[in-house]
């Protein structure tokens, strides 16, 4: 069985214990339009707790996007549209169907690729700890690009 990194389990325990759970109380900011970036949220839930954390599955479709300069404007409308969120953290597919999959899970967990499963964005405003990882390509390695945020 491969190593699994940490942030990885903390995806998987943020998709079982919030799955179904819809973020009623989410408030969007408004964006730039130099930040406008073109994805479709599939799921927006939190986690319970002194410290919860806002979660989402979206999807980016156009392979052309899985560039440093696209997912870091990607970042930046994340940022911006939910400004008023301490912690977020979001799981990037390149399929929706995916996202309902079993597949996932057994990646999360160790077992199984997911190719559709391209990437992972976590930010926390009170560390001031952002960061990106994605595959450059479908089926490639979602740690191929890390990219730490952090000022």
């Amino acid at each position: 069985m491969k190593k699994v990194p940490i942030y990885l389990y903390i995806v998987l325990i943020l998709s079982i214990a919030t799955f179904g759970q819809t973020s009623s109380e989410t408030v969007e900011c408004k964006i730039d339009s130099n930040k406008k970036f073109k994805y479709n949220i599939v799921t927006k839930s939190r986690t319970l707790g002194e410290q919860p954390i806002f979660g989402m599955y979206v999807v980016i479709k156009d392979n052309k996007k899985y560039n440093k300069e696209d997912m870091l404007k990607f970042t930046e409308n994340i940022k911006m549209r939910f400004c008023n969120e301490e912690r977020i953290s979001v799981v990037i597919f390149d399929d929706k169907k995916a996202i309902y999959s079993k597949v996932v899970t057994d990646y999360l967990l160790g077992y199984n690729k997911a190719p559709e499963l391209r990437g992972f964005y976590s930010l926390d405003r009170k560390t001031n700890k952002e960061g990106i990882q994605f595959s450059l390509q479908r089926g490639n390695p979602t740690d191929e690009v890390k990219i730490d945020i952090s000022k």
